[in-house]
């Protein structure tokens, strides 16, 4: 009778232990989850950095083979935020001002710049292709802040004015 008593209190205790070693378990394994999902952004970024054109390649791929949710994504977003897509709208008409140097207010640089944006409508409406009017010196890039003028825009399809962005431009290294 004693050994079962015995046995009984020993198997409560180890219960017990193994309860709280449970416990301790689970705010080691939840510390650890924490400190992980809290170091993930840092590790992200340098990934990023490292691997850029890899990453750069898979998102690409992925808006192509997601194309209706990015675009529902995009339209939640400015419905989400009318103050920052206006923002940026009035951010973007404000840098073409400031770059655009007086000598190219004349009469025929504006009519000059006025046809550009004629043009690629017209190529739009005429081949079914969607086509842009680029700068071929980005306004904002990292090296250089071209200017909008007639002699830095050029109408080039949207796919490649996605695929340029403000990285490269003709002759940009010589």
């Amino acid at each position: 009778m004693q050994g079962c008593k015995n046995a009984a209190k020993r198997a409560t205790r180890l219960s017990r232990r193994d309860k709280e070693a449970d416990e301790l378990a689970a705010q080691v394994s939840k510390d650890k989850r924490i400190a992980y999902i809290a170091s993930r952004p840092a590790y992200l970024k340098v990934y990023r950095e490292i691997n850029s054109s890899k990453v750069r390649e898979l998102s690409r791929a992925w808006v192509i083979a997601n194309k209706g949710r990015v675009k529902e994504n995009i339209k939640a977003w400015r419905q989400d935020n009318p103050q920052a897509w206006a923002m940026n709208g009035k951010k973007r008409k404000l840098m073409v001002k400031v770059s655009t140097p007086a000598w190219a207010s004349d009469e025929f640089d504006t009519f000059a710049v006025a046809e550009t944006y004629r043009l690629a409508r017209l190529r739009s409406k005429v081949t079914g292709i969607k086509w842009q009017v680029d700068h071929s010196v980005p306004l904002k890039s990292k090296f250089v802040c071209g200017l909008h003028c007639a002699d830095n825009l050029q109408v080039i399809t949207t796919k490649e004015n996605m695929l340029k962005g403000n990285r490269v431009w003709e002759d940009m290294w010589q």
